[in-house]
């Protein structure tokens, strides 16, 4: 008795509420399935790491300055070792950030320490480079070396000014020769 009142009583506001209910319902069921697409897409990306590089090691996960979710793994190649970037957005056309790293053997009596080969970022001045430099610096610490070291190469003379300054943030001493064409950079480490 109660539900036929209604319906033939209420039978518009019935309506009303009825279709107000299942549009919320669809929003909540759209917005949940937006977040479970973002969350698989995200936890692909440690798949594609490995497939790619099965000696990785995931070591870190930060946000750029695009806000993008970066993947920060080690790729071991012998005493030498990769710190890679790893973004949805990289894999499709460009490059992935990479340092390239080596341990080297100081001597006898000291402790060893890194070499930095070579740094590569397909995008400037979105703090890739950052990211692989604070990884390696925890990585040298860990590792207890006395020092991390590298070149800057005639190749790179461009750009000096910016790797002056991209090294000096992270507390290395950079030295350049009396013209200007190459230099050196280091970072003693406290450990």
């Amino acid at each position: 008795m109660k539900k036929f009142i209604l319906k033939t009583l209420f039978k518009k506001e019935l309506s009303l509420i009825h279709n107000n209910y299942q549009r919320q319902v669809s929003l909540i069921e759209d917005e949940f399935e937006t977040k479970i697409n973002k969350l698989k897409k995200t936890y692909d990306i440690p798949k594609e790491i490995f497939s790619k590089y099965p000696q990785a090691e995931i070591i870190g996960i930060e946000k750029n300055k695009k806000n993008d979710e970066v993947f920060v793994f080690r790729a071991p190649i012998g005493r030498s070792f990769e710190i890679k970037l790893y973004v949805r957005r990289f894999n499709d056309n460009y490059q992935i950030p990479t340092l390239f790293a080596t341990l080297r053997n100081n001597s006898h009596q000291e402790t060893d320490y890194i070499w930095i080969g070579n740094i590569t970022s397909p995008k400037e001045n979105i703090g890739n480079g950052s990211i692989t430099m604070k990884y390696l610096i925890k990585m040298a610490k860990e590792m207890k070396v006395s020092h991390i070291s590298g070149r800057l190469s005639p190749e790179d003379r461009d750009h000096f000014d910016k790797l002056e300054h991209f090294y000096k943030k992270f507390g290395f001493e950079v030295k350049f020769n009396t013209n200007r064409t190459e230099g050196s950079i280091k970072k003693i480490l406290d450990n």
